[in-house]
């Protein structure tokens, strides 16, 4: 009887619900939970459970009433899920360095994963363990309650926050994050821009458009290059955060007067997107955001050939391999970025080497099949080793 009942559960496909944000807003995490859903493997089962605390990148991560109720909201639909649905894993996203996050993930994760046999982290935001330093004795108990000994954590890259030892995960994965191939679509585009190598270095900035993701650090590049007479255009795509600090990135454009050269797109997404990476030169990204972990953006200006300057910090330096398929700089180094910007200017040939490898090593590592495979084992490991364990005390018994 036993023998019968363990080849049952052996050859049922593992259910995962799935909890988090997806598109709108645009970001990272967002992205990543949608391309994971869109998964058709035969191995699993994926059910959603969506998060939508925000609809704009200007919400995420504030505290508003809404939010409260639909935190309520959350939580019933998860047990919901959980009582309707043969569900093995729960998936969830967790926060990074910020309270009203860290808050939400705590009311959450105590009112719900009891229920759950396993429960799977994935660290798209990087910092968690940063923030326990800071909390009080009484939100680091509640946060231990909440966090500790999932059954599988994954983390994005080996040089990011290691927040998966700091829940003590029992099974610890790396995957890092992925992007769809776009740039098949654009290849016309992408070898004119080859061929046509000649005038201002098309220069493209896309992602949330805040001061720790490096803006300001890159207008003043940008200022050096005017002043050593190399020409270029800049593009900066994305929204600003907050709101406010579109008038300072429009105050410092003026000062260093390279307004003329600049254009401010706001936030593109689909194919108008997809045409600005395919019109630049080199993809500029000079971050130290505060939860960066792997940015996806990185990923996607790989995918479309374009050489990356970017910086040595957290899990980026394991996206960009310095000289091979773009430079890396300390973060805040004005001078640096300038310097290989210069560079990529000055040669058009490095440019089409640099863009080449770029996107030979997204081929190689950071497609989006082999995230969603590389996720589904994950889940089938954890399910794995629980019927190994079963199946041992069955055979002891």
């Amino acid at each position: 009887m036993g023998n019968s009942s363990t080849s049952h559960v052996n050859h049922r496909t593992p259910c995962v619900l799935v909890v988090g944000q997806t598109p709108p807003p645009y970001h990272g995490q967002a992205m990543m939970i949608q391309y994971l859903l869109d998964s058709d493997s035969k191995e699993i089962n994926l059910l959603h459970v969506r998060m939508a605390y925000s609809d704009s990148m200007h919400e995420v991560g504030r505290l508003q009433w809404r939010k409260i109720w639909h935190l309520l909201a959350l939580i019933f639909r998860i047990a919901y899920m959980r009582v309707t649905q043969p569900v093995d894993i729960l998936y969830y996203p967790p926060a990074g360095p910020n309270r009203v996050p860290f808050y939400r993930d705590v009311i959450t994760l105590l009112c719900t994963r009891w229920m759950f046999r396993h429960t799977v982290f994935h660290f798209q935001a990087a910092g968690l363990s940063e923030l326990f330093a800071k909390l009080t004795p009484c939100e680091r108990l509640l946060g231990r309650w909440a966090y500790s000994r999932p059954s599988a954590g994954i983390r994005l890259s080996n040089l990011a926050t290691d927040d998966v030892a700091f829940v003590q995960a029992r099974l610890q994965f790396v995957i890092p994050n992925a992007a769809p191939d776009e740039a098949l679509r654009f290849s016309s585009a992408v070898q004119s821009r080859a061929e046509n190598s000649s005038g201002p270095l098309r220069i493209l900035y896309l992602g949330t458009v805040c001061e720790t993701k490096g803006i300001l650090v890159l207008l003043n590049a940008c200022h050096q290059l005017k002043c050593r007479r190399i020409p270029f255009e800049l593009e900066i795509v994305g929204s600003f955060q907050p709101r406010n600090f579109q008038q300072q990135v429009e105050d410092a454009l003026l000062s260093l007067g390279i307004r003329q050269q600049t254009q401010l797109r706001g936030q593109l997404i689909n194919d108008e997107k997809y045409n600005a990476f395919a019109r630049a030169d080199v993809f500029c990204f000079p971050s130290y955001y505060e939860s960066e972990c792997f940015p996806c953006v990185l990923v996607e200006a790989m995918s479309f050939s374009l050489p990356v300057v970017s910086t040595r910090w957290r899990g980026i330096p394991s996206i960009i391999e310095q000289g091979v398929t773009g430079f890396l700089t300390d973060i805040r180094d004005v001078g640096e970025t300038a310097r290989w910007l210069q560079m990529l200017a000055n040669q058009p040939e490095l440019r089409l080497q640099l863009g080449q490898a770029a996107r030979q090593k997204y081929l190689s590592s950071f497609t989006k099949g082999l995230y969603q495979r590389e996720v589904a084992r994950v889940f089938t490991t954890v399910v794995g080793n629980a019927k190994d364990t079963q199946t041992s005390r069955v055979s002891s018994v």
